[in-house]
Formats: structure tokens, C-alpha cells, sequence
């Protein structure tokens, strides 16, 4: 019975201890382990070497348990850095391969979402079979979903999404509200704008796509973009986009 109570509380002081280790936390784990030893002891007081034996069990496990929550921490931050190497360099599968293994270490981290999203498009443009393909674009579906689930307005995800959903999934409608968000949020996004102007052409609404064209054309930061823009525009007034 003594051995169990024995394990029990080293589990309880682990689990503690995963959260935090500071003095006057580790006084109150201590006082509510010798309220469970209280109820096992009946009415009986609880002997100061009891006390002492509980004392140096929390001063045993702290520095073993902070060690190992440490290591962890740092090989989550390993595996994300080399996602990002093997996105950088369009190795998208082992991109994704790290990813899942930083998700196991914060799994409620949305740039992780993002990025392995990202890689799930990536991995679904280049595959041959349609049905894999598909299914492929709908995990990475998910994953933005998920990260502007954690991360509200996070333009990046959503960015990402109105593409999927535009050329990948052939669902434009579902872009459009995505879009004016980001524009809601940050008027002066203008990949956003493009896309959206994209939308509006698709949607039959070619005065607001031209009027779109239009602004960018002039005011867009990137001269190839503003050239581009100024062409799509001059198409549309013609009647040839």
C-alpha cells in the first residue's frame, strides 16, 4: 500500500512539474500531497520524516522533469527549422515528415498548421493520380483551416486557402469572403487584391474586377505586379479576359 501511495505521488509531482517548479507552487503540490496521505492514514498525523521523505521527492524529480520537458522543447524547435530548410529548397514531403513530428510538440501552433498545409498543396500539385490528388488537397483544406482556427485573421493561411479553393478545388465562392477579409484587415495586400480581382472576373463582376486592376496597377509596391495588372485590366476592357 506504502509503495503505492509512494507512486502515485511521484506521478502526481511529474505532471506538476511539466507546468511549473517554482517554490511556493511546489509548497502547495506538497500540502495537497499530505492531504491524500492524511486520507490513507485515517485520523492519523502525518510523521515529519513522512514530510521530509515527500520534500526530498519533489527536490529528486524537478531537476529530471524540467530536463526532459527542456529537450523536448528544443528538439520541437529542431524539427520546425528543418521544415522550413526543406521548404525553402521545394522538398515538400520531407518538409511535411518534420512538421507532423513539431506538431507532436505543439500541436496548437498555427504557423505549423500553415505550413504544413502549404506542404500538402505542394505534395497534391504533383501528384499523378486524381483521387490521391484530391484527397491530398482536402488535408491541406484542413490545415488552413486549423490555423486560422488558432489564429484568427491570419492572412496567411487564408491567403493560401482562397488559392486552394480558387485553382485547386475549383470553388472559387468559397475564396471571395476569405479575400475581403484579408482586405478588410490590410487594404494595401496586394497579392490579395490580385487574387481577389481573379475572383471578381470569375464571379461575372468585371466593373469591380477592372476597378481592382485599376488601383493596383497604380499603387501596388511591385512594378512586374503593377504591369500585370495594368495588362489585366486593358484585357477586360477590351472584352478579352
Amino acid at each position: 500500500m506504502i509503495k503505492k501511495i509512494v507512486f502515485c505521488a511521484v506521478l502526481i509531482l511529474m505532471t506538476f512539474f511539466l507546468l511549473s517548479s517554482c517554490n511556493e507552487t511546489r509548497k502547495k503540490i506538497l500540502d495537497r500531497l499530505l492531504q491524500t496521505e492524511s486520507g490513507d492514514y485515517e485520523n492519523e498525523k502525518i510523521s515529519k520524516e513522512r514530510i521530509k521523505e515527500l520534500e526530498e521527492g519533489i527536490k529528486e524529480y524537478t531537476e529530471d522533469v524540467e530536463r526532459v520537458v527542456k529537450a523536448n522543447a528544443e528538439i520541437g524547435i529542431y524539427y520546425r527549422m528543418l521544415a522550413l530548410e526543406y521548404i525553402d529548397l521545394g522538398m515538400y514531403n520531407h518538409a511535411y515528415e518534420n512538421i507532423e513530428k513539431a506538431l507532436d510538440f505543439y500541436p496548437t501552433h498555427s504557423v505549423l498548421s500553415f505550413y504544413a498545409g502549404l506542404s500538402k498543396a505542394n505534395i497534391a500539385r504533383a501528384e499523378i493520380d486524381e483521387t490521391k490528388r484530391l484527397s491530398l488537397f482536402y488535408e491541406a483544406e484542413s490545415y488552413y483551416l486549423t490555423a486560422i482556427r488558432i489564429r484568427k485573421g491570419y492572412a496567411n493561411a487564408l491567403y493560401a486557402l482562397s488559392v486552394l479553393y480558387m485553382f485547386d478545388l475549383e470553388k472559387p465562392e468559397k475564396a471571395g469572403p476569405l479575400l475581403e477579409e484579408i482586405l478588410f484587415r490590410d487594404p494595401k495586400n496586394w497579392e490579395a487584391k490580385i487574387l481577389y480581382a481573379r475572383f471578381k472576373v470569375v464571379s461575372g463582376d468585371i466593373d469591380a474586377a477592372i476597378e481592382l486592376y485599376n488601383d493596383i496597377s497604380e499603387n501596388a509596391w511591385d512594378d512586374v505586379m503593377k504591369e500585370q495588372a495594368g495588362r489585366n485590366r486593358d484585357s477586360l476592357l477590351a472584352g478579352q479576359l
